[in-house]
């Protein structure tokens, strides 16, 4: 009776603690790292986004123009508003993140746009469209390679691949936005110990992106998304050319020298010739050129428009050696 006593009263002072913990942390509204933001939040009212109907997919970008940023009816970031591709053309779709959408940069800056216009644009009967979406990962895409792909009958797809694509969690905020969530999630101590797993991931293998192209749970959503891209192309018989984008560090061009990420560049190409995609691993590109110059800022390393053109001009020369002269057919 003792021993059942003594196990009782451990379990309830356990029970209490935690409750005490739980209500300190929402009293400090901590931790940051998972909230769910709520509806009047400032940032949920600057959204250029709408929940999405797509199995798997939680958002998409909004399809009016009533906010800034906002896209055209076919709900992405183009100029083009027509789904019909036009007779004689060979369209080209971009999947990806950021890197992709262009963050901070103009329409017409964004590497998609900057291919079409090296490839020669539609008068040569080229046109590229812009399906990225900030804040997407590998999984993501795959949901819109099976299920918008088709809508717009390319005859080749891109898939920009940015270092932080297995990432699925995303605690920027539009994941935690749109996504359903279990009652787990609003927890403050369940948020808090998701936090911990997270920081001791990163500190065993040295950083965030070397964490998430080593644990399986993150590294295993890429191959799964690359295997399941892969799948449809075939299907399809339709080409995938993966472009992987290095992270510009700061300084000039001696900066590249200790690029610490170039194992990361191998297992993603090494993942994506395994289902079959052309590679273009932009490296050796940026190389050429000072990290400041190829980033939006000191303090951001999304793309720059010199950064965009010079991924746009090396794609197209790839694009023009593996297309033959037909609209629509590949040289094999």
């Amino acid at each position: 009776m003792k021993h059942a006593s003594s196990l009782l009263l451990c379990a309830g002072s356990t029970l209490l603690v935690l409750i005490g913990a739980e209500l300190a942390l929402r009293a400090l509204d901590l931790p940051k790292a998972y909230r769910i933001p709520r509806p009047d939040d400032e940032y949920a009212r600057a959204l250029t986004h709408e929940k999405s109907s797509i199995p798997g997919l939680a958002y998409e970008l909004r399809r009016t123009g009533d906010l800034p940023g906002s896209t055209n009816p076919l709900g992405i970031r183009d100029t083009v508003d027509i789904l019909d591709k036009p007779r004689g053309t060979r369209r080209i779709v971009c999947l990806g993140d950021s890197f992709t959408y262009g963050l901070g940069v103009g329409v017409t800056e964004c590497y998609a746009k900057r291919l079409e216009h090296h490839l020669g644009g539609v008068p040569r009967g080229w046109q590229v469209l812009n399906l990225g979406v900030g804040g997407y990962c590998s999984r993501d895409e795959a949901c819109v390679f099976l299920h918008k792909i088709p809508l717009f009958d390319p005859d080749l797809v891109i898939v920009g691949y940015a270092l932080n694509d297995p990432d699925t969690e995303n605690t920027g905020g539009l994941h935690n936005f749109f996504r359903h969530h279990p009652a787990s999630h609003r927890l403050h101590l369940f948020r808090l110990g998701k936090g911990a797993l997270r920081r001791i991931g990163k500190w065993r293998w040295g950083g965030y992106i070397p964490y998430m192209h080593r644990d399986e749970h993150y590294w295993g959503s890429v191959r799964e998304a690359f295997r399941v891209m892969g799948d449809c192309a075939a299907r399809r018989e339709l080409p995938v050319l993966l472009v992987i984008f290095p992270v510009p560090p700061r300084g000039d061009r001696d900066c590249w020298q200790s690029y610490p990420y170039e194992w990361v560049h191998e297992q993603v190409r090494d993942e994506g010739l395994k289902n079959a995609f052309d590679v273009i691993d932009l490296l050796p590109v940026f190389r050429a050129h000072s990290g400041d110059s190829l980033r939006l800022s000191a303090a951001d390393a999304h793309p720059s428009p010199y950064a965009h053109d010079l991924a746009g001009e090396r794609i197209a020369r790839t694009v023009l050696e593996r297309f033959d002269g037909e609209p629509g057919r590949v040289r094999e």
